[in-house]
């Protein structure tokens, strides 16, 4: 690749692999055909994060401060999530239609991908004090989830 892989995937349901990369677009690799695809990602930064959703799309979250809802097998855009104000770094899927993104804003917001609404449904705003960016989040069990952070405290916080 001429560009960076930033992040990939590996889509069973479909036999994709699906990467994205530093020059804003997706990459497409069919396994059962051997075909591999270049898509423009809707995005105008660099993906940074990518989180399968169900057998029929996938997010993907830039430094353009979005996140975009995708259909996985045509690769056409559903939806652009917005409300973050600085990169969107980590996704993931909390369940009942629920997915969590974080970024380089201190904020956490929770959307209900399958609406048809393009804003989010919560907001925990500063969710680690101090604008420490949102490195990661991780569901843990029921409606529990944990958010981490490498800024100056680097603390993990756990959210109901």
């Amino acid at each position: 690749f001429k560009y960076k892989v930033i992040i990939v995937i590996k889509y069973v349901f479909f036999k994709l692999v699906i990467g994205g990369l530093q020059n804003n677009t997706i990459y497409y690799y069919n396994s059962s055909t051997g075909v591999s695809s270049l898509f423009s990602s809707g995005h105008t930064g660099q993906v940074n994060c990518l989180k399968l959703l169900d057998n029929a799309t996938y997010a993907s979250g830039s430094n353009d401060n979005k996140v975009i809802i995708w259909n996985a097998k045509t690769g056409a855009q559903i939806k652009t999530l917005t409300g973050h104000s600085d990169y969107v770094y980590c996704l993931e899927l909390l369940g009942n239609g629920y997915l969590a993104s974080g970024g380089k804003d201190d904020n956490i917001y929770i959307w209900n991908y399958t609406s048809s609404s393009t804003t989010y449904s919560y907001a925990l705003t500063n969710a680690h004090g101090n604008n420490q960016q949102v490195n990661c989040i991780k569901q843990l069990s029921g409606y529990y989830f944990a958010s981490a952070t490498n800024g100056a405290s680097n603390n993990l916080r756990v959210f109901y």
